[in-house]
Parts: structure tokens; sequence; C-alpha cells
């Protein structure tokens, strides 16, 4: 048996900008933003998935995808590669831990223009971040029936971290995990502001993992 979960991710992680505007020229660079707003993606251990009551992410059992949008269009993009861990004592869904560490060069969409607009620095800036992660800060009971937990945690794009919740619906029985979580996050709350000429400040994340204890 597998695990699933779907997280809808990191308003602001994925700005994707409509189909006309991957084919204009690019804009003048925006100054960088004060060093005191930015922080490095540290990737998540390396151990920490061959840990008892360890599961290892990665692209044959996870997905990472998003949609953006801009007055007139939008588009489905995702991650294509990345690693992480869901961590956890026993059966105890409180006790764990989930890590994600994302490739931003690994941003693909169906259109090749929009995918290299994505990277270029009125989007995600791969170059300068080409890094981004989540990692949890809490995982606690919904009290609400949309979601059976709230996942807490820490996310950080275009070099900046944010704290995040999303709702999610979470069952671990016999080691398979599944989980599914669909959450909004701010392109303006990441210091993503060219990106806000063109597309829609809200971005909806979706984190889809199927995977079991080894």
């Amino acid at each position: 048996m597998r695990t699933h979960l779907t997280l809808v991710l990191f308003a602001v992680l994925f700005g994707v900008a409509a189909c006309s505007s991957a084919n204009r020229a690019p804009g003048p660079t925006r100054p960088p933003a004060p060093p005191s707003n930015r922080t490095a993606a540290a990737p998540p251990t390396s151990d920490a998935a061959s840990a008892p009551g360890g599961i290892r992410l990665d692209p044959q059992n996870t997905r990472i995808e998003f949609v953006g949008a801009s007055e007139r269009t939008s588009q489905a993009g995702s991650f294509q590669q990345f690693r992480g861990t869901f961590q956890v004592n026993g059966d105890d869904l409180q006790t764990a831990r989930l890590t994600l560490d994302i490739d931003m060069d690994s941003t693909t969409t169906k259109i090749g223009l929009l995918t290299r607009h994505l990277k270029s620095k009125d989007f995600f800036d791969v170059p300068q971040y080409p890094r981004s992660t989540f990692v949890t800060t809490s995982i606690q009971p919904s009290a609400t029936p949309e979601a059976t937990h709230v996942i807490n945690g820490n996310l950080t794009l275009h070099g900046v971290t944010r704290a995040i919740s999303a709702p999610a619906n979470i069952t671990l029985a016999n080691g398979v995990l599944t989980l599914s979580s669909r959450f909004l996050i701010r392109q303006s709350e990441f210091g993503m502001t060219e990106a806000l000429k063109k597309t829609k400040d809200e971005v909806p994340i979706t984190v889809s993992i199927r995977a079991a204890r080894s």
C-alpha cells in the first residue's frame, strides 16, 4: 500500500505568466532586496529518511504543482527535481516532521518560453535563488471537518522565509501515509514584485505524495 499527500503549497510560491507575456522582452533588472529580508534555503538532513519512521520523498512518489494566472489566462506548472522526508514516531502524526528541498531550475510548464520566463528575474530568479525549502514546525489536529490536520511550517522561496499553514487530510496506518493538502501563497510576501506586474498575487500550490515506510 502507498501513501498519498496533496499539498496546495508554498499564494506566492509560483506565479505563472500569461502565455503572451512569456514572449515579451525581459523587464528591467530589479534591485536586490535588503539582505536582512533574505535567507538561504538550507536543505533537509540527508539521513532522516533512513532513520526509524522515515519516509523518503522524491519525484518517484511525489508531485509538486502550481497554477499561476493573469487577468486573461492561467497555466499549470510543476517541479521535477526535489527531495524530502516525512519523519514520524510510530503512528503519532503530531510528532511528524515534513521537509522538502526543491531544485527551482526543475520548474516546468507545457510551454517552453513560459518555463524559461518563470526561471528569470521576473519570477523565481533561479540563478540567484536556486532552491526553495519547506520545513514543518508542527502538525496539529484540525478544528474543521474539511481537514484532519493543519500543517504549520516555514517556506523559503525567492530567498524569503515565511511561516505558512495548510489544511491537510492525513492518515497513517500499517506504515502507509496518506496526506493531501491545498493552500495559497502570495507572491508579494516573497518579494516577487516583478511577477505582480504580469500575474495575480495569489497562487495555489498542490503537493501529492504516495510513499510508504521502507
